[in-house]
């Protein structure tokens, strides 16, 4: 059995264990969610519908928004006029 397959085993070893134990101990971080997180959303949630409306009435209202020509060379089979 060729070297490389010993090396290999022991590098995923030693891989697997160091991410355990990095992942567990060293990279551990607390909740940052708080009651004043939640309240800010809340809060800020009037300022996007205020923000919201007047996208959505000027794409609402714009004509060309929807409008499609027929492309040269159409089939006929596809002309809904």
């Amino acid at each position: 059995m060729p070297i490389l397959y010993y090396i290999t085993f022991i590098s995923l070893v030693i891989t697997y264990w160091t991410d355990k134990i990095l992942v567990s101990k060293y990279f551990r971080k607390e909740n940052g969610f708080t009651s004043d997180l939640s309240r800010n959303v809340v809060n800020m949630l009037y300022y996007a519908v205020v923000v919201h409306i007047p996208f959505g009435y000027v794409m609402l209202t714009e004509p060309n928004i929807l409008e499609s020509s027929k492309p040269e060379g159409s089939p006929s089979g596809l002309d809904n006029s």
